[in-house]
């Protein structure tokens, strides 16, 4: 008997099940974060050209705009001064976290449940389509999952382990101070603060901090939220923004837009579609009934601290997305959470068939895989198809049109036509290039090679361009003209 269960275990590569389970989320993390990033999207958005903006401004003398979400602006800061603009370094922040946000995750998930179920979470959260479209965005987007689950594994720890607690509550404050900098990070804080407080355990750990540790984190806390304060005296409308209370609807009309919105982004699973930067449906159809599952264990086990807070968590985030139409970034990390639960119920389930049969648990990993990567594949499948075949309007690809052009131009002084939105941006390319000028009004007359962006003017009628830049989608949209005297 020994033999057999010796020889099946080296057969399954039984040992080595976690070094196997790392290397394909490593994996898929590579494929997910690095495949064609210069082409899918094809482009720079609008939302990405605004964050460089903010991030090559950051002057607390001008404006305290730049602390909203400013670990992203500061790094992508870096990344241009050191590399230049592109595409990769308006990414790079968006990967730093993205990478850490899953990390955390996994983490988080490993202190919940088994390391399978880490490994198999992973797996999903690192492939998700909502995942994939918040790590390959110029946007701070990232930083509300990321704040997010690095607040909910500082408040596990918090929990369980009752030694280094001074640490994890430093950690807890600090990761609330950045929920409340990020847009729409305060109703993941009150959720969470809500569903834990109204646990006999949580306010038993708490009662229990000693009353000098409380003012040194009151404190800390006080002091990370001061530049906040001074903001919102200066400009209150923009606090209003951050927490999103500009998006409520003002008529029953406008709600009724919304829900049918909320709807094809959510439960339209029969219709693919671009809308602007996002893909829908946001979760594919069996990622959702894992969700269910996850909601239907944890209503079970309503009793639990996790259980608290995840309800709580769920039940704020359906709210803010119906009332402020919200996008996919606020919906993702409880998601995931959601789908780790449900996951962890299809396997007990499965196991409860059969309670002392270990050969039928493992001939049931078979259909788990199958499920497994089938989610998984499909979610890249329709990320990576969706922009390559569906393309969105909302990317341009001037930026990269207008850097070949001027390398083709050599050391001539080249003027670069924009509208007036995008000035701001193409002018952070004349650190790279000092024979660089940007105007946002078209010249009468052109006594320089000029590269006029579609969205500044269709060019000279009296003149032919003698170049022009197509996208290499199959329309064939113009990005570029270039003109010469």
């Amino acid at each position: 008997m020994a033999f057999y269960k010796s020889l099946i275990s080296q057969i399954t590569l039984y040992k080595y099940r976690y070094f196997l389970g790392y290397g394909i989320i490593v994996a898929l993390i590579l494929i997910s974060l690095m495949l064609d990033i210069n082409t899918i999207p094809n482009g720079i958005s609008r939302a990405e050209m605004n964050s460089a903006i903010t991030s090559m401004n950051l002057n607390p003398k001008d404006s305290l705009g730049w602390i909203i979400n400013a670990p992203h602006h500061v790094i992508q800061r870096i990344a241009i001064e050191m590399f230049g603009l592109s595409r990769i370094t308006l990414l790079a922040p968006s990967l730093f976290f993205a990478i850490f946000t899953i990390i955390l995750f996994n983490l988080t998930i490993r202190r919940w449940f088994s390391g399978g179920v880490a490994v198999i979470s992973t797996i999903l959260a690192s492939t998700s389509t909502s995942f994939i479209l918040l790590t390959r965005s110029g946007t701070p987007d990232v930083m509300l999952p990321f704040w997010t689950v690095l607040f909910i594994y500082a408040g596990v720890g918090f929990l369980i382990n009752h030694e280094k607690g001074f640490f994890w509550k430093i950690l807890i404050v600090l990761s609330s101070i950045g929920l409340i900098y990020t847009p729409y990070g305060i109703y993941t804080l009150v959720a969470c603060v809500i569903g834990g407080i109204t646990h006999p355990h949580v306010r038993s750990r708490l009662r229990h901090i000693r009353p000098v540790r409380v003012m040194v984190l009151a404190l800390l806390g006080l002091i990370g939220i001061i530049p906040l304060i001074i903001y919102t005296i200066q400009q209150p409308m923009q606090f209003i923004a951050l927490i999103g209370l500009d998006q409520l609807p003002n008529s029953m009309d406008q709600l009724r837009a919304n829900l049918a919105n909320i709807a094809s982004f959510y439960l339209d699973f029969t219709n693919s579609r671009v809308v602007d930067l996002y893909i829908t449906p946001i979760f594919n159809i069996t990622s959702v009934a894992l969700m269910l599952f996850g909601i239907f264990r944890l209503a079970q086990k309503h009793h639990t601290a996790r259980a608290y807070v995840m309800l709580s968590w769920a039940g704020v985030t359906i709210l803010v997305i119906l009332l402020l139409n919200q996008s996919p970034q606020i919906a993702y990390m409880p998601a995931m959470f959601l789908l780790a639960f449900g996951m962890t119920t299809l396997i007990e389930e499965w196991y409860k068939l059969f309670p002392r049969n270990p050969y039928a648990r493992l001939a049931g990993m078979i259909p788990l895989g199958i499920l497994l990567f089938g989610i998984a594949g499909s979610n890249l499948a329709h990320y990576f198809n969706s922009f390559r075949y569906m393309p969105s309007p909302a990317y341009s690809a001037s930026l990269s049109a207008v850097k070949q052009a001027v390398r083709l131009e050599g050391n001539r002084s080249v003027t670069v036509v924009t509208d007036t939105a995008s000035k701001q941006f193409y002018e952070i390319l004349k650190n790279d290039y000092s024979n660089l000028s940007v105007t946002d009004q078209l010249p009468e007359k052109i006594s320089q090679p000029t590269l006029v962006l579609p969205s500044a003017s269709n060019g000279y009628d009296e003149k032919s361009p003698l170049r022009i830049f197509v996208t290499w989608t199959k329309d064939h949209n113009v990005v570029l003209r270039v003109y010469r005297p």
